[in-house]
């Protein structure tokens, strides 16, 4: 019983967000939430949806930030694929963008 109610909430929060997310007009900043909505603009009311390329299944303490922050992360930069925090998210990490 408990397993068909988790299922019901999952199929309608996935129901009642979508037509929101399709309607969004301009692209947030966030890539997971990018991919996200790239992902129902394209499949419309398909079951999975996929994250951005910059995540990875593993979790790591972010790169950047001291150790007793303790700042646990699954993003990675694109280029060194170290990990990155929320503070020092974007595409690249601080050291890949001074590179550049």
């Amino acid at each position: 019983k408990l397993y068909r109610h988790r299922i019901f909430l999952e199929q309608l929060g996935k129901a009642l967000v979508t037509p929101l997310i399709q309607r969004r007009s301009r692209m947030p900043r966030a890539l997971a939430a990018i991919a996200l909505i790239q992902n129902v603009q394209t499949e419309g009311d398909s079951a999975s949806l996929s994250v951005a390329t910059g995540l990875c299944k593993k979790s790591a303490r972010c790169n950047y930030c001291p150790s007793s922050n303790d700042n646990k992360t699954n993003i990675t930069c694109v280029k060194c694929r170290k990990y990155l925090c929320k503070c020092h998210m974007s595409i690249f990490s601080p050291t890949c963008a001074k590179k550049i």
